[in-house]
């Protein structure tokens, strides 16, 4: 397995790994873990946000983007960033909204997306998840891209109301549809999709800063990934934004050309595998060249989500 490991926080929020290939990771690198930065690393980071649609705001941060949405039954937050982020992601939602939120929905178990929940909790928030984030939170995970043991968190950051196939959210005139996605980027993820606002919510089905982090340990899978992506594109039309759990918005082009994306490696990879190459003449081969000229130098280098889509193939 091929594991990259933080050694240093650099000016700029850059992250170097080791291995045996070297490439810098920009802050929106999921599984870049923050055990080891000073107060003064994370004072450093300030929250952004865009408007998608009144009284409904993107907000970036250090850890998974987040969807902000207001209305007559107060505030609701997709996602929680990193704990250490918590409280500047309450002071965010308090400049937006005027109040802090009363529900937040997690959209799969890692600890850049649930970090915060202790803190918005503590702040008066409902906390939502698919059963599975609740479970694999109480057990604490394994995380091999980067050679990491997530403790089992504490009861106060704990979803508290679960649900296993959809649930139904109604926000004011805003439908909110939760839907599980099976052994994608993990096995509790969560779509969220604004009807009425014509927002989706992908978490980390959608990266939009180079090839996605599949979470082998955690039940994920390139065809799982691949299904949601499709499941979300059948909801999109040419006016829906879509929000992934890492990177810029996007809409549905983009989303159809990163299904491409996906579909193009997984097909190259699959062909080798099925020839008989192994894993190591796989990560030495150009098989997933044409993909890798435009998103092989962004977050995780080729031979990684080589590795993790080889890994995720059934003989």
């Amino acid at each position: 397995m091929i594991r990259i490991k933080q050694i240093s926080i650099l000016q700029g929020s850059i992250f170097v790994p080791l291995g045996a290939w070297v490439i810098a990771l920009s802050i929106f690198l999921v599984f870049v873990q923050f055990t080891s930065a000073k107060a003064q690393d994370w004072e450093k980071i300030e929250l952004q946000s865009m408007e998608l649609a009144q009284g409904m705001w993107a907000i970036y941060g250090a850890g998974g983007n987040h969807v902000l949405a207001t209305g007559p039954d107060g505030v609701l937050l997709v996602d929680a960033d990193y704990s250490e982020m918590g409280e500047k992601l309450l002071a965010k939602i308090q400049e937006l909204a005027g109040q802090g939120p009363q529900r937040v929905i997690d959209t799969h178990w890692h600890f850049d997306h649930v970090g915060g929940n202790q803190a918005l909790r503590e702040a008066g928030a409902e906390l939502i998840a698919h059963q599975n984030v609740r479970s694999r939170m109480i057990t604490g995970q394994h995380l091999d891209v980067i050679d990491h043991d997530q403790p089992p968190a504490d009861p106060g950051a704990l979803p508290v109301l679960t649900f296993t196939d959809t649930m139904t959210l109604y926000f004011g005139q805003e439908t909110i549809t939760l839907f599980h996605v099976p052994f994608a980027h993990t096995d509790g993820d969560v779509v969220v999709h604004f009807h009425q606002a014509n927002v989706i919510h992908t978490g980390d089905i959608v990266f939009y800063c180079g090839y996605p982090f599949i979470d082998l340990n955690a039940g994920g899978g390139i065809d799982g990934i691949i299904a949601a992506v499709k499941s979300i594109l059948a909801l999109c039309d040419e006016n829906t934004q879509i929000v992934p759990g890492h990177g810029p918005v996007a809409d549905k082009v983009g989303l159809e050309k990163y299904l491409n994306i996906l579909e193009e490696f997984r097909a190259a990879v699959a062909a080798a595998k099925a020839k008989g190459m192994s894993l190591e003449e796989i990560l030495a081969s150009d098989v997933t060249d044409s993909v890798d000229q435009e998103w092989g130098d962004k977050m995780f280098p080729p031979e990684a989500f080589k590795e993790m889509v080889y890994r995720s193939l059934q003989d």
